[in-house]
């Protein structure tokens, strides 16, 4: 990937510009993350993860999981240290890490079998 310019100086190798912006960008899309999903774990909305160069943008929605562990995130994915985060499922909140493993867990064992939805950004290796 070429380096973008990002001063106020004209490149002409690599113009700072909406084409340039989007290609720095990968994205995981719903379909994808539910097929990564583990543990009778199912999509419940929306779910996306999005790379633009080394920050990930996670958010998820899921429901009905069998166990704690929700998915494992792929390489270039996971986070430079863990991350623990809120979330939410409509009346009772919890907590959520993403590993640098890439393991994404529920933290109150209570929680597995409801919904649970979360959104966050890291910065990846």
């Amino acid at each position: 990937m070429a380096k973008i310019n990002y001063q106020n100086l004209p490149s002409t190798t690599t113009p700072l510009n909406a084409t340039n912006l989007n290609s720095m960008q990968e994205t995981i899309t719903s379909q994808a993350l539910s097929s990564l999903l583990v543990n009778s774990w199912a999509t419940n909305g929306y779910n996306k993860v999005i790379k633009d160069n080394n920050i990930v943008h996670l958010t998820m929605s899921v429901r009905y999981g069998t166990a704690a562990k929700i998915l494992t995130l792929p390489a270039g994915y996971r986070p430079s240290s863990t991350v623990i985060l809120p979330s939410y499922n409509g009346s009772v909140g919890n907590l959520v890490t993403v590993g640098t493993t890439g393991d994404v867990t529920v933290l109150d064992s209570s929680q597995i079998g409801s919904s649970v939805c979360f959104s966050t950004t890291y910065t990846t290796d």
